[in-house]
């Protein structure tokens, strides 16, 4: 890997996959994690769950990393991890399955897709000048998730995750979030016009971005 890069792989699979298919890639699994999968209620999550995993995996592989899934631990916080000097972070929603992986610090990546709601019951994790960019856009739920995925983001790569997003602001005069008290760089990512999608790093990194279909998944399998 380049050490001054982030790699992001952006799967799209909108439709349920073939039974077939599913099994297949099930079965590529470690057995814990095959359980994990079988456990879901709901096939969507299933599917992102298992498709998260194939692409780790195949980042793996892309990249010329000698870990596989059975090497993965997990933090107390449910976090992914590798005893190795890399980082990476998966992220789903509607028909998207997103991971960033570098060989430089941490990383964390969300992606969300537009819904209607109400971002008022949201306030208290937005400072005074978050919430005016939010009222003062001609498109403010847009503007919430844009803000959102930029906080997710961040507190993906502090670790620590939902326990510091109040306190987690974006830096008006550079691109960085302040995560109670760490400085996160961070990259909005287009991916689709319904969708806001950003990855946070702890230096500048030159983003690097991949966009795949299961077929791809397949090939390195």
């Amino acid at each position: 890997m380049d050490a001054d890069k982030c790699h992001i792989y952006c799967l799209h699979q909108p439709e349920r996959l073939d039974s077939a298919i599913h099994q297949r890639l099930l079965s590529v699994l470690p057995m814990t994690m095959q359980s994990d999968i079988n456990a879901y209620k709901h096939w969507q999550s299933a599917q992102a769950g298992l498709l998260g995993k194939i692409l780790i995996q195949y980042a793996f592989l892309e990249n010329g990393i000698s870990f596989v899934l059975q090497d993965i631990l997990f933090t107390e916080k449910e976090r992914p991890y590798v005893n190795g000097a890399i980082d990476f972070n998966l992220s789903h929603s509607g028909a998207y399955v997103m991971l960033a992986i570098t060989e430089t610090g941490s990383v964390g990546i969300d992606i969300e897709k537009h819904r209607t709601l109400k971002p008022s019951l949201f306030q208290k994790y937005f400072d005074a000048r978050e919430w005016m960019e939010i009222e003062q856009s001609r498109e403010p739920e847009k503007t919430f998730f844009q803000l959102w995925a930029i906080k997710e983001s961040a507190i993906k790569c502090d670790g620590r995750g939902v326990e510091v997003l109040s306190r987690t602001h974006r830096q008006y005069d550079t691109d960085t979030v302040l995560c109670d008290g760490r400085i996160f760089h961070f990259s909005q990512l287009d991916i689709a016009p319904d969708y806001a999608a950003a990855v946070a790093v702890t230096k500048p990194l030159q983003m690097e971005i991949s966009h795949l279909h299961v077929a791809d998944l397949l090939s390195r399998i």
